[in-house]
């Protein structure tokens, strides 16, 4: 399949002075109200070891093949880009449709074994392997709404829910060369343990032992046993301190809004209502991995915009924070490898304030 590189962006759009006002009214109590709260936060700071720009896209998903590919989804293009630490394009794959290699909405890629990349399209419930050049290895059809825990291998770990209305999910082991669903339960949810009715459960992560870690309202973790049976362990996140939303996370809500209102405005009192809510402890879309030393890494919306922080658990308990460059969307770790998807800090040439996009490579081996 002949590789493909094409540049795309979102359409421009304006920010109002009223939203401006309000935006910068929100992060200056944002500021004042958590300017001391990482005092005692035990915390790593890492520099990259290599760095590239990425393609602007609305997808946040990214997967390391091995520690020198990793590969992210372009959603202007419907396609998959696979690139090496220095940006040089490895393959692109995939446009919208519904045949081999096709996607009709490709929403998150991870790795797969022998080296390959596995796509998600939850319209068409099913996951496509390619190779990082491009070839299409495999088809598999999995469950409405599926969600991995964690690399693929012989089996697919991952929750699913009945449908788009449900908030129940279902734990579920799959044979990744058929799709056979080979075990499944339901997980208990947090109102059962105890928390607020409210709380549901996010995108989790899945260790060596079975243990499955979720985030449940805005600052728990729940570790779910490989028993059915066993006690659900809550933690409540060391790190959080309940921050308001800043100028980028308005903007993101703001635009992320529009499809319910045609393309149009996003009216300001639900912007307001947003903008006064204390943001979740975790970033959205899939905020947590077990590294290969079995060290939970939770991706957190704290001080997100020049800098991004991850907590990292070892069992139950708290470890420390650690400290990337730029504003973190979305990451993957193989190995001693941490690879993190971000926006980069805005300046005076982006274009109608869109940030340029980027991938930053880290090496994890000796931080603790």
């Amino acid at each position: 399949m002949q590789n493909k590189h094409r540049s795309g962006g979102p359409e421009p759009h304006s920010k109002s002075p009223v939203f401006r006002s309000l935006a910068l009214a929100l992060v200056l109590i944002g500021m004042s109200a958590n300017c001391s709260s990482d005092e005692s936060v035990p915390s790593r700071l890492l520099a990259p070891v290599a760095s590239s720009s990425a393609e602007l896209s609305r997808n946040t998903s990214v997967a390391v093949i091995n520690d020198r590919t990793a590969c992210v989804i372009v959603s202007y293009e419907h396609e998959v880009q696979c690139l090496d630490r220095s940006g040089h394009l490895i393959g692109a794959f995939g446009r919208m449709g519904e045949g081999p290699g096709e996607f009709r909405f490709p929403h998150v890629v991870v790795r797969a074994p022998e080296q390959t990349v596995a796509v998600l399209d939850p319209l068409s419930s099913r996951f496509s392997v390619f190779k990082p050049t491009g070839e299409l290895v495999d088809v598999v059809r999995v469950p409405e709404v599926f969600e991995p825990l964690s690399p693929i291998g012989k089996m697919m770990s991952g929750t699913f829910v009945l449908n788009l209305l449900s908030s129940t999910k279902i734990l579920v082991e799959i044979e990744a060369s058929t799709g056979t669903i080979v075990w499944q339960r339901e997980l208990r949810s947090p109102s059962e343990i105890g928390l607020p009715q409210h709380c549901g459960l996010s995108w989790g992560a899945l260790n060596k032992a079975g243990t499955a870690a979720f985030g449940a309202c805005s600052s728990n973790l729940l570790f779910y046993p490989p028993d059915a049976d066993g006690q659900i362990t809550v933690v409540e996140a060391p790190t959080y301190t309940g921050e308001l939303s800043n100028h980028r996370d308005i903007d993101e809500f703001r635009e992320g809004m529009r499809f319910l209102f045609n393309g149009g405005a996003v009216p300001l009192a639900a912007v307001q209502e947003y903008a006064e809510a204390p943001k979740t402890d975790r970033i959205p879309g899939r905020a947590m991995l077990y590294d290969a030393s079995d060290r939970l890494w939770v991706a957190t919306q704290r001080d997100r915009d020049r800098s991004s922080y991850f907590d990292v658990y070892v069992d139950t308990s708290f470890l420390g924070s650690v400290q990337v460059r730029d504003r973190l969307l979305g990451f993957d770790i193989v190995d001693g490898t941490l690879v993190t998807l971000v926006d980069r800090a805005l300046d005076e040439d982006d274009a109608y304030g869109v940030p340029d996009r980027g991938i930053d490579w880290y090496d994890i081996r000796t931080i603790w």
